[in-house]
């Protein structure tokens, strides 16, 4: 729905450990943290571990695994989030290829009978950027 929009443009950068970039949250609506079902990063074909990982929201760097229970720390529509991803050190200047698959669950759309049944939007994004 929002994949158009998923990578914030020109906003791939190198860091000491690998690399940092922004995306935006593909709802109209903002979501807790704990939605985030599925965030896949593909850097130059290569797909990066879930464990090497790390979102921040609101200055606030957490890895994948720690998502899960956190009900109660927003993630706002209009603020984009900054994605790490560990490399084992610097990416290197110039373009790159980037891919960011990106799943939300939106706890207020149940689609089955059980709690659990609720609506993911799912939007993947391809873009070249340089670092």
């Amino acid at each position: 729905m929002f994949a158009h929009r998923l990578v914030v443009d020109d906003s791939l950068r190198p860091t000491d450990r690998g690399a940092r970039f922004q995306i935006r949250l593909n709802w109209y609506r903002s979501l807790p943290l704990a939605s985030l079902r599925v965030l896949d990063v593909t850097l130059d074909g290569t797909p990066v571990p879930a464990e090497r990982i790390g979102v921040e929201v609101d200055g606030v760097r957490r890895a994948l695994g720690e998502l899960g229970p956190l009900i109660d720390v927003w993630w706002y529509v209009l603020d984009p989030a900054t994605v790490h991803v560990d490399l084992g050190g610097p990416l290197a200047h110039g373009p790159h290829e980037l891919t960011v698959r990106l799943g939300s669950r939106v706890p207020y759309i149940i689609i089955g009978p059980t709690i659990d049944d609720v609506y993911t939007v799912t939007d993947q994004l391809t873009t070249t950027q340089a670092a």
